[in-house]
């Protein structure tokens, strides 16, 4: 897995064996469900840009949305909606300063993804009209497994005694998975 259009993907492009993107058609809606039962963050994507791969030669596959602006949960919302705003208002301001600067279009972003947004920014998806009940509820379910995850983390914390390195590593684990199970969230990874 790597970006289409690196430096590393043309040298192996020129190299003797060229190179080769595993596809992922999208009509595989079986390959899609196993995908994402191990690594939800992917989406579905049609690369046109990179080694190996262009407008005659498109790649269907999987990326992440990219660029991506993360924040705590604590940043201040109106900063955080004032800058939500002007991401979206001031997008074709800016479209063509950086490759990969059309990830920042708000018709390419993932609204329900596996990162809860910020409540600044709902606040103005809300008043562009774009933000739904379905989203709401899917976003609240993303807070509510990041809760959990904190509370679980901080048990698992209390009761690791001794425990370090691997074997503090696999007892987190397993009651990482026992806690989002016992709330209906799929670990993921075990």
């Amino acid at each position: 897995f790597a970006s289409t259009n690196s430096g590393k993907a043309y040298q192996l492009e020129a190299s003797p064996r060229g190179i080769h993107w595993p596809p992922l058609p999208h009509d595989d809606e079986e390959g899609w469900q196993r995908l994402w039962k191990i690594a939800p963050y992917f989406v579905k994507n049609v690369a046109t840009v990179g080694a190996g791969i262009s407008e005659a030669n498109p790649h269907e596959g999987g990326t992440y949305p990219y660029p991506i602006l993360i924040t705590y949960a604590s940043q201040d919302a109106d900063l955080v909606y004032a800058m939500t705003k002007a991401m979206v208002e001031l997008y074709d301001d800016y479209r063509d300063g950086a490759p990969g600067a059309d990830g920042w279009a708000l018709a390419n972003q993932s609204l329900a993804w596996v990162v809860p947004w910020h409540e600044g920014a709902v606040r103005y998806f809300r008043e562009i009209g774009v933000w739904t009940e379905a989203l709401e509820a899917h976003n609240r379910r993303l807070i509510e497994r990041q809760q959990l995850l904190a509370k679980a983390w901080q048990e698992h914390l209390a009761a690791a005694g001794d425990l370090e390195g691997e074997a503090f590593e696999r007892a987190w684990l397993e009651r990482r998975a026992a806690a989002l199970e016992a709330a209906g969230f799929e670990p993921y990874y075990r």
